[in-house]
């Protein structure tokens, strides 16, 4: 995996600044905003995938970034709904505590509590791990279907497993930096008020678009090692 070049690869477009900024403020709208977002780094993971990582996608074909993104948190929602099960029925084991003496009220606790450390955090941690593969999936075929498809993609994240942990350290640590960088600049917002308030939330939200992009580029390494001959997508050579 080239880690370097997934941080670096997003400045190597010359435009990369007006994209990024439109990015960042997009965030800050509620749903469609990170939808579009979304669907704008898979179109990326797209060009990573066909070796064509110099250039991020225009913001020009919205209704295509819009329903590309939507497709992606489809299929994000899908791969959790295990985890989300299991925390439905971790919850609901508490309810004996509400009605019942003091020894219910231990043993529904402990059992809500095991439900959550021992099964909803290591599916939740799995799931993070194996998302790359149905969203590359998706970024390359435009078919939901690929995405979904469980056989076909754990077969393959098995072929890919060392880059899918990689993946998942490489995200985890930009999420730390992001909260290292954000704490620091708040810090500093605060003598500035409004403008230095701005500024901070500005850079958050330029963070995470940083890393939809870095997600985006190490998700088309993965698929272009399933997948190095991989014909362009029609539209796209």
């Amino acid at each position: 995996m080239e880690i370097a070049r997934a941080l670096s690869a997003p400045f190597r477009d010359d435009d990369w600044p007006e994209k990024l900024v439109i990015a960042a403020l997009l965030l800050l709208l509620p749903l469609i905003g990170p939808l579009l977002v979304l669907g704008w780094a898979l179109h990326y993971a797209r060009e990573v995938a066909e070796q064509r990582d110099r250039v991020l996608p225009h913001w020009q074909n919205w209704s295509e970034h819009l329903t590309l993104g939507l497709l992606g948190a489809v299929a994000t929602v899908v791969w959790f709904l295990p985890t989300l099960a299991v925390l439905a029925l971790s919850a609901l084991t508490l309810f004996p505590a509400l009605l019942g003496d003091d020894r219910a009220r231990i043993i529904s606790l402990a059992i809500s509590l095991a439900g959550l450390f021992c099964l909803a955090l290591p599916l939740a941690m799995l799931t993070t791990i194996l998302l790359p593969v149905p969203l590359g999936r998706l970024a390359t075929t435009n078919q939901l279907s690929k995405a979904l498809s469980v056989v076909g993609a754990l077969h393959e994240a098995r072929q890919v497993l060392p880059s899918l942990l990689v993946t998942w350290i490489v995200l985890l640590l930009h999420s730390l930096g992001q909260a290292v960088l954000f704490s620091i600049a708040s810090q500093f917002a605060l003598f500035l008020c409004l403008p230095g308030i701005a500024a901070s939330v500005i850079l958050a939200t330029g963070l995470q678009a940083h890393q939809y992009l870095v997600m985006a580029h190490l998700t088309g390494q993965i698929r272009y090692r399933l997948e190095p001959h991989r014909e362009p997508t029609a539209g796209e050579a």
